[in-house]
């Protein structure tokens, strides 16, 4: 296409992504998704659904950093104490992580039984069994990334409450990782 001083325009993108970099919140823009009336009016069914379903999520949220602030997860000198099995170990964390496969070794059974999860309209399991390099090397550099800094992503985001100056970056760090991701995956193939 050419504008009306002779130039060339471009008339798609330049670069789309295959996926957003960062999940969207459900039901946070329903005009996008077709939800709105024909003249333009907010479904109320569907904004009470949207706040029925965020509740539980919020009130999970809290509770899960509430529970990693109190067992220790969310301070990085316990974390890497754990991890130091060769030194000075600290075994706390056992009981933290031995507690959370406990409960998902009961529970996770019982719950994909069911139809469909009580808030959404469907399980999201894992398609494959089987490890491929992506998988391994993304478990590798999470646990490298653990060791070296003491933080996974949900202890991170809690200890920015503490306000350190190696949180932020972390976090930061994170952030980064996460939207760049989508590219290094789609070249790598």
């Amino acid at each position: 296409h050419w504008n009306s001083h002779g130039r060339r325009v471009h008339q798609w993108a330049w670069g789309l992504r295959a996926r957003s970099a960062f999940a969207s919140i459900s039901c946070r823009d329903p005009d996008v998704h077709g939800t709105r009336h024909y003249h333009g009016r907010f479904n109320a069914n569907v904004e009470r659904g949207c706040i029925v379903k965020a509740w539980p999520a919020l009130i999970a949220g809290i509770l899960f950093g509430l529970g990693l602030t109190l067992s220790g997860m969310s301070d990085p000198a316990k974390v890497l104490g754990f991890l130091n099995i060769a030194g000075d170990w600290v075994p706390d964390l056992i009981f933290v992580m031995g507690g959370a496969v406990v409960v998902t070794l009961i529970f996770t059974p019982l719950v994909v039984k069911r139809a469909r999860p009580l808030l959404a309209d469907s399980f999201s399991l894992p398609t494959t069994k089987t490890l491929d390099k992506r998988l391994v090397s993304g478990a590798v550099l999470f646990g490298v990334g653990w060791g070296l800094s003491g933080y996974c992503p949900g202890p991170a985001v809690v200890s920015l409450l503490y306000g350190y100056e190696s949180t932020i970056v972390f976090c930061l760090a994170m952030l980064a990782g996460m939207s760049i991701e989508g590219r290094v995956s789609k070249r790598l193939g």
